[in-house]
């Protein structure tokens, strides 16, 4: 199996990902650093947030809006990150769960890269990976398209047909009730067990004094080996995204002067339609709650941070124009009563949404998410049929109904645009995989990889680069 790994670059010390810092940018009263744990919404501050003075090297507005790229925005220790680099290290799985992942209704994933082609139902791609740290139960059918990694001691339990388009890693035993397909590799730590027949294109590897008791086998080769399952998911303390201290970095150092913004504006909203325009920028809200319809019309390159829980009872629709992208992060919480639509199918990985609180998040079949879902300490649970175009990442993942991910793989590169000059200065030595933007860590710093060991999974190295598991 292989290990974790990550595409170039620079990613943020400062959120533990060994991330890069700038020299320290003096913030005002509000700018205190936050770490781990959602702070309460009544610690916002009633003035209106406006430009503090910009440090040499956080770039003005006018500066960075005639560059190109993701969003650089403040760190909680005072530094600089490009979101982009942020995006490309957290979504390198099309579903990633913390904890359990359990499943009524059948499970898809597939991949595209929307900056090659768009997506396309008759002919869905590869590259679009599962990770989940505890154990998969599904009762439906299960169609991963790319690698399967479940860490967990109690493993695989399917009741449908079954395919994994790619490697299989499991820390348990596999329990299968119908026909089970693994189109390379399988790492088990476990028996196989099921009524179905059991397939494996490629060579199964499972301790000694385990077996497979499957109805009927077609398994290419067979080898004995310790078998040992990484959980592939980053949800440590240390590795997970300081969402809370993001937000109130930039409590003091915003954008919102330039637009005539009033952080409060979004708080209590009553009226049936609200339209917000937000061209390039990086601006703060103190919430986003009320009984009403939000439009957020994102015209440019845009980070946006919302202190508590964005809750709308009406619902909530994002609209992006050409070439624009988002980055929104909300402090504590996601609630939305009515139509969810975020995003653009036709470019998933241009929308990033980051939730740093552990309140459940309620999906309804019939929101388009669009976009890529971050929420390491939440629930995630959806009802009814769910498509989404993006990836989805979360504490512990509840799906009642059917559910089908297809995954952007130009999330995976989404930082290329984050320079040296904008993203901070490199840091002078690497830990892992994380701190090179998911390319290889080498001796201590990063470089290009030579085995896919190299690369934070579950990408792979050809050609000395971590790319996309595509078959």
């Amino acid at each position: 199996m292989t290990k974790r790994s990550a595409p170039m670059l620079i990613i943020l010390a400062a959120l533990g990902f060994g991330a890069c810092e700038s020299q320290p940018i003096e913030a005002g009263n509000d700018g205190g650093a936050m770490h781990d744990g959602a702070t309460p919404a009544s610690d916002a501050p009633s003035a209106p947030a406006t430009d503090a003075p910009p440090a040499q090297t956080y770039p003005t507005r006018e500066a960075y809006c005639e560059g190109e790229g993701p969003p650089i925005v403040l760190t909680p220790q005072g530094g600089t990150a490009c979101t982009g680099l942020i995006a490309q290290v957290a979504f390198r799985y099309a579903i990633c769960s913390c904890e359990a992942f359990d499943g009524v209704g059948d499970i898809s994933t597939d991949g595209f890269d929307h900056t090659q082609s768009g997506y396309d139902p008759t002919n869905p791609g590869s590259g679009a990976a599962v990770g989940v740290n505890a154990e998969l139960t599904s009762v439906g059918a299960v169609l991963v398209g790319g690698p399967l990694s479940i860490g967990g001691a109690l493993g695989l339990d399917l009741v449908a047909q079954a395919s994994v388009r790619g490697t299989l890693g499991c820390g348990g035993p596999v329990t299968h009730q119908d026909d089970l397909t693994i189109a390379k590799d399988a790492f088990v730590a476990g028996d196989f067990r099921g009524a179905g027949t059991l397939t494996i294109d490629g060579t199964l590897t499972q301790p000694a004094g385990n077996d497979v008791y499957s109805l009927d086998s077609d398994i290419h080769a067979r080898e004995e080996a310790p078998v040992n399952i990484p959980a592939p998911c980053d949800c440590s303390e240390e590795k997970i995204y300081d969402i809370a201290g993001l937000v109130h970095a930039q409590r003091a150092q915003n954008d919102n002067a330039a637009i005539a913004l009033d952080p409060s504006s979004l708080v209590g909203m009553v009226t049936g339609e609200k339209r917000v325009k937000l061209p390039c920028g990086r601006f703060y809200l103190h919430g986003i709650q009320g009984v009403a319809s939000l439009v957020l019309e994102i015209e440019g390159r845009v980070a946006l941070f919302v202190a508590g829980t964005l809750e709308i009872t009406g619902g909530l629709r994002v609209e992006l124009a050409p070439g624009a992208e988002l980055d929104l992060f909300i402090e504590e919480g996601l609630k939305i009563t009515g139509d969810l639509n975020l995003g653009d199918k036709q470019a998933p990985a241009r929308t990033r949404v980051y939730v740093g609180g552990a309140e459940r998040i309620q999906l309804i079949g019939g929101s388009a998410l669009n976009g890529n879902l971050y929420a390491p300490r939440a629930e995630l649970a959806s009802t009814g049929e769910l498509e989404v175009f993006g990836a989805l990442f979360a504490r512990r993942l509840s799906v009642v109904g059917d559910l089908s991910v297809h995954y952007d793989r130009a999330i995976l590169d989404v930082g290329a645009k984050c320079t040296t000059e904008t993203a901070g200065s490199p840091p002078p030595e690497c830990n892992d995989c994380r701190d090179c933007g998911n390319q290889a860590c080498v001796d201590g710093h990063c470089g290009a990889c030579s085995v896919d060991a190299d690369c934070c999974a579950p990408l792979l190295c050809r050609e000395g680069r971590c790319v996309a598991p595509i078959l």
